[in-house]
This record gives C-alpha cells, sequence and structure tokens, in this order.
C-alpha cells in the first residue's frame, strides 16, 4: 500500500508492498533537504568503519564515486532551486538475486616475491682467487665449489709452524722423563705408608675385640644388678618425696599457729566494742526519755524539741554502731573458729606424712643393703675394671691408626701433586698455542675452497680470477621455495594469525596461487605504508606460497588476499538489503511481482549469521533460492524528486538527470568476497541510459 499521508512512496509496514512509479502531478514537493538526505543515505552505506576500509583498499574506485557524489549534489542542488512544484517518483529499485554461495572474509594486500631459502657464500680471508666454478644462473647442489682461493702463502706457514711444534715437542719429552721419576718416588712413599697403616688397623682389629668382649661382661653385669639398683633408687626417690611433704605440711602448721595469736586478739577487741556500743545505747535512750519527757512539759520550747530530736537521733547512730560492732564480732568469731580448726587438720597430717617419712626411709636403707649385696655376687667392679683397661687399649690403638691414616693421606698428597706436575709437564700452554695456530692456519686452508651451504640458483656472484674477495661472494636462492613479504595495516593485524589461507595474484600469472601465513611481525615497523596516505602503522608479514614457485619469479610484485574466515553453501545480501524492526528483529524485501519500477516486495523476516565488511549471511523459512531481494531495506533509496518545469524539447528536466545518472551497477563492491562462480551477488541496474 501506498503511504497515503505523505504520498512519497515510502511504504508502509504491510506484508505485501507495492512501489509503483509515483505520477508527478499527483505528489507533494519534497523538504528542501530531503535530495541531499537520501542521496547521502545512498552512497555511505554500511557502517563507517567498513567504508573506511573498503575507500582505503580502492583508491582508483574512491576517485571516481567522489566525483559521482560531487555531480550528484551539483544536480540536487540545480534541481532544489528550481523553485515549488517538485514532485517525487521512484527511478530505479535494485535488486539482488538469492544464490548458494560461499561467505569469506578477507584481508587484501601487496607484497614482494622472495626466497624463503637464501644462502650466501662469504670469506674473511685476503687471497686472490685462482679459479671460479660457476657463474650466475647455475644451478648447484649443497657442497659445491663455488670458487678457489691461492694457498701457497698457506702452505709455508703451516710447514714452518709444524716445525716449531716438533722441537718443542722434544724439549717437552726430556722434562716429563725427570717428573715421572720424582712421581714414581712418590708412590713408592704412598706404599709404604699403606703397609703401616694396614698394620696399624690390624692392632686397632684386636684391641677392639677385647674391648668389645669386656664390654660385653660388664653390660651383663650390670643388668643382672640393674633391678636392684632401680629399687634403691626408686626407694630413695619416694624417701626425699616424703620428706618433701612433711617440710611443706609443717609450714602450714607453723603458719596456722602464727595466725591464731592475731586472730584471738581480733576476737578480743570485737567483744570489747561490743560491750562499749551497748553501753553507748544505753546511755542514749536514758538522754532520749529524759528530752522526751522535757520537751512534753513544755511542747513550745523550742530549744527542748530540737533537744528531744537530737536525742532521738543519738539513739538511732548508737543502734547503727552497735549493729557494727556485732557484724565485726561475728566476724571475728568465725575467723578465730577456721583457723582453729585449720590447725587441727594440719597437726593430723604432720603426724600422718612423718609416719609415711619414716617408712620410706627403713625402705631405702634395705634396698641399698641388697643393692651392696648383688653387686659382691656378679663380681661386678672387676668385671667394670677390665672394661675399663680395654676401653683405654682401644683408645690407644685407634691413635696410632689415626696417625697412620694421617701419614697415607699425606703421602698420597704428595703422589698426586707429582702426578699432577708430570701431566701438567705433558703439556705446554706455548705449545698448545702452536697446535691451536696450526689448526686455524688448517682451517683457513679448507675454507680457501668456498662451497655452496645449501641447494639452489646462484643469483649474485662477486669473484674473478686474480682478483681478492672479502665478504659476500656468492648468493644462493632457491627459485622453487618462494615467499612473499607483505605488510599488514594495524586494524587487520588483530585479525590475521599465522595458518590463514591466502589467495596470490600476479600480473605474471593466469591463475590464483594457493599460499600459507607462516609469519607475522610481533612489532610496527614505525609507520604507514608507502602507498598509504594514513598515518595508521603497519606490521612485516610473510606468506608461504604452496606447490613450488607457479610461475612466480624472485623481485615481482604480487596481489595477496588473506582469508580470515569461509563459510560455505549460504545465501548472502549486501549490509544495506537488512533492516531492523524496532523490536530488534531483522528483515529483508521479497520480489513478488511487478518489473522494474514496477516490483512489490513482501517483508521476509530473517535471521542474520557470518559476514563481512559488504555482505551478511541471513536464512529463513520463507527464503529460496532465486529469490529476488531488494538491495537496500531503506524505502527512500530509488526516489526522485522531479520539477514541473519542462524542457524547451518537451521533455521533463528531472526525467532527464534520472536517465543520465542510470545504468550504474553497484554490485560487487567490497573488499571481502561472497561468491558462487567467482563473482560477487548480482545487483540492480537504474534504468536510463549510462552516465
Amino acid at each position: 500500500m501506498k503511504n497515503e499521508a505523505c504520498g512519497t512512496g515510502v511504504m508502509e509496514e504491510d506484508d505485501i508492498l507495492e512501489y509503483p512509479v509515483q505520477d508527478n502531478t499527483d505528489a507533494e514537493a519534497e523538504k528542501s533537504t530531503g535530495p541531499l538526505r537520501r542521496l547521502t543515505t545512498t552512497w555511505f552505506l554500511g557502517p563507517l568503519r567498513r567504508l573506511g576500509r573498503w575507500l582505503w583498499r580502492h583508491k582508483a574506485l574512491t576517485i571516481g564515486l567522489a566525483a559521482v557524489l560531487l555531480a550528484g549534489i551539483f544536480f540536487l542542488f540545480s534541481r532544489f532551486a528550481a523553485g515549488a512544484g517538485a514532485q517525487s517518483s521512484y527511478s530505479f529499485i535494485r535488486t539482488t538475486t538469492l544464490q548458494r554461495t560461499t561467505l569469506q572474509d578477507s584481508v587484501s594486500t601487496t607484497g614482494t616475491v622472495q626466497s624463503a631459502n637464501v644462502s650466501t657464500v662469504t670469506t674473511t680471508l685476503n687471497y686472490s682467487v685462482t679459479g671460479v666454478h660457476v657463474q650466475v644462473g647455475d644451478q648447484v647442489a649443497s657442497g659445491d665449489v663455488i670458487a678457489v682461493l691461492d694457498t701457497s702463502d698457506l702452505e709455508d706457514q703451516i710447514e714452518r709452524k709444524q716445525n716449531n711444534i716438533t722441537k718443542q715437542e722434544e724439549q717437552l719429552a726430556k722434562s716429563n722423563e725427570q717428573l715421572y721419576q720424582t712421581y714414581t718416588d712418590a708412590k713408592d712413599n704412598y706404599q709404604s705408608a699403606l703397609d703401616e697403616q694396614a698394620e696399624a688397623q690390624d692392632s686397632y682389629d684386636a684391641a677392639y675385640s677385647k674391648y668389645k668382649n669386656a664390654r660385653d661382661a660388664y653390660r651383663a653385669a650390670r643388668n643382672n644388678i640393674t633391678s636392684f639398683q632401680s629399687e634403691a633408687d626408686s626407694a630413695e626417690a619416694s624417701m626425699l618425696k616424703a620428706l618433701e611433704d612433711y617440710n611443706d605440711q609443717k609450714e602450714k602448721v607453723d603458719a596456722a599457729y602464727s595466725k591464731i595469736s592475731q586472730a584471738e586478739n581480733d576476737l578480743s577487741a570485737a567483744k570489747s566494742a561490743v560491750s562499749q556500743a551497748k553501753t553507748a545505747l544505753s546511755q542514749a535512750q536514758y538522754d532520749a526519755k529524759t528530752a522526751e519527757a522535757e520537751a512534753s512539759d513544755d511542747p513550745t520550747s523550742s530549744t527542748k524539741q530540737l533537744a528531744y530530736q537530737r536525742a532521738t537521733q543519738a539513739v538511732s547512730d548508737a543502734e547503727d554502731n552497735l549493729s557494727r560492732a556485732q557484724s565485726g564480732l561475728d566476724n571475728a568469731q568465725a575467723t578465730y573458729d577456721q583457723i582453729s580448726q585449720t590447725i587441727t587438720n594440719s597437726d593430723r597430717a604432720l603426724a600422718s606424712l612423718k609416719t609415711v617419712y619414716d617408712n620410706a626411709v627403713s625402705a631405702y636403707e634395705s634396698a641399698q643393703k641388697a643393692y651392696a649385696t648383688a653387686q659382691s655376687q656378679t663380681n661386678y667392679t672387676s668385671l667394670q675394671q677390665e672394661y675399663e683397661q680395654a676401653q683405654s687399649s682401644v683408645d690407644s690403638a685407634e691413635s696410632t691408626l689415626t696417625r697412620a691414616q694421617e701419614s697415607t693421606s699425606s703421602a698420597k698428597k704428595t703422589m698426586d701433586r707429582a702426578y699432577e706436575s708430570y701431566e701438567e709437564g705433558s703439556s705446554s700452554s706455548a705449545l698448545d698455542d702452536l697446535r691451536e695456530e696450526l689448526t686455524d692456519l688448517q682451517q683457513s686452508l679448507s675454507d680457501c675452497t668456498l662451497v655452496a651451504e645449501t641447494a639452489g640458483t646462484v643469483t649474485s656472484l662477486n669473484a674473478t680470477v686474480g682478483s681478492s674477495c672479502q665478504g659476500t661472494v656468492a648468493t644462493i636462492q632457491d627459485t622453487e621455495s618462494l615467499k612473499i613479504a607483505i605488510t599488514l595495516e594495524e586494524y587487520d593485524v588483530i585479525n590475521v594469525s599465522k595458518g590463514m589461507t591466502a589467495l596470490i595474484t600476479s600480473d605474471a600469472t593466469t591463475k590464483e596461487i594457493s599460499g600459507t601465513v607462516t609469519q607475522i611481525d610481533p612489532t610496527s615497523t614505525g609507520g604507514a605504508a608507502a602507498s598509504s596516505t594514513s598515518s595508521s602503522s603497519t606490521f612485516g608479514a610473510e606468506v608461504t606460497v604452496q606447490g613450488g614457485s607457479n610461475g612466480l619469479l624472485i623481485g615481482m610484485n604480487a596481489n595477496v588476499e588473506i582469508i580470515q574466515s569461509s563459510t560455505e553453501d549460504v545465501f548472502v545480501v549486501p549490509y544495506d538489503a537488512v533492516g531492523t524492526q524496532e523490536d530488534g528483529s531483522q528483515y529483508v524485501y521479497v520480489k513478488t511481482g511487478g518489473e522494474g519500477v514496477n516490483m512489490t516486495f513482501e517483508k521476509v523476516t530473517v535471521t542474520t549469521g557470518e559476514s563481512n565488511d559488504y555482505y551478511v549471511e541471513i536464512t529463513g523459512d520463507k527464503l529460496n533460492e532465486g529469490d529476488v531481494i531488494r538491495s537496500t531495506a531503506d524505502l527512500t533509496v530509488g526516489i526522485e524528486t522531479v520539477s514541473d518545469t519542462v524542457a524547451s524539447d518537451g521533455a521533463n528536466t528531472g526525467n532527464q538527470a534520472a536517465a543520465g545518472m542510470g545504468g550504474m551497477n553497484f554490485g560487487g563492491m567490497g573488499g571481502g568476497r561472497a561468491d558462487a562462480a567467482g563473482g560477487a551477488p548480482a545487483g540492480g541496474n537504474m534504468p536510463g541510459g549510462g552516465m
């Protein structure tokens, strides 16, 4: 249905939408800013990030688009200036046809072909070349001779060095004979020390055997009387414990007796205080009765009344004093009774502990007698003396053995030092230096034959017969093992990783060549790419070419497309073909009939999936292969504002402008890939002639 409220051709959100060409005489004039707003919406499609990346990679096309944009702006302002009476209608509707395809997200860049296996033949020798065995372009194997240097001077040096070494070796041999004799004498002394140590060891072993027998006999006798010793020790401990308990109790009794005297004094004082308080109370009571009688006889006398009150208060105070005195007497009596009972109990306990102590003394004396009898019966004292004598003998034998061992150790150290001197004399640092120099000369002689370290093609050669050639003599590169050295922008490098597949093309090859990302520099090169006007940093990377050279030559420029992701057998549409409703659901417009600007569409709910910079995957139950999808969900795209003013040839000026801009194909733009047979999904064309 047409939106009758505005008459601009913008459709309401019914299930079936119609897009007829509007009658120029029936449409309302657009607002003054309408054309510029719709043109901006049409050309700046998708998020700003995707547009920026696409413009970065397609600079030539960007310039062309800028020119078209300027022309469009000029045209629109011309129409805007035409005055009132402008009307709108659809001049074009772009569409795309659904096909099962592969959606790829990729990064495109350029690089230079290099060999993945490069080696150099170098020399530090300053000798003239006597022979060159290869030319640039020759194929060589590892170990093939590249060039030969003059060795006559080296051979003379080697001969002189060998003669000098022979003389040094003869002198060293004479010195070694003397050192060897010193070592032999030290070895004999060491053997004598070993013999003396063996004799001392035998003496020690015999003494130790006697000591062991005496020790065992002594221990057996000691074990026999151990129980008696234990009983005597136990009895002694019990006696000492009983004495300690008795003394402790005695101290408690003495302390109780010292306290009872003070308790008696306190009790006597408390009784005296009670007696005095009773006397004072009686006197106060008497005085109160007297004052009461006088106050009754003369009730008007304030003096007598005051005297009576004071006498009454004195009685109360005397009663309080008597109460406190009686309480003190009760406490003093209780303390005295408690201490008296403590003395009685302590005396009884002291008598009991005295009996325990007397019994412990008797038990200890009996145990001591039994222990002495056991010692006499086991000949314990004699066995103890024999054990101590055997201990002294083994100690003496051990000292003799220790001295013999020290002598042996000293003799061995002397022998070892003599041997070390002999070993050191067998070599000479000066002689070693000569031998090392000879080895270096012989290595230099070998290095005069320059050979290839790897197989490949000789790509540079810096050697001619009769001239010296220090440094790099030849460069050998494997022309069948290639890589592409590329640079990645900082906003691309975060999405690229080693192992990703890459597609390589060049002006010299006719097919895409497979490659693999094998290296990404961890740090930036410090600036933007040479071909870029951006200030963003770049990162170096390498793509290894798969399957040989495939027609690529070292030094060629190559285009590289790194595949970040690939989704097979899906429907894809341009980003702007998908609209979003207020509830967050997404939709596309599917053609239901009509042709050209009279096509009708149905809003179909879809779910989006994978995407690249320009295309997005869609799925939905109502989608079928071959469906025609409106390329933008913005229904204002394609509306053309025209003027009622008619040109002199009878044609409407607005239609002329529309015809002038028609025929532009907007399909296939983008750095990403969405293809079924190598191309992008089809895009709709504006009706009319080309620009």
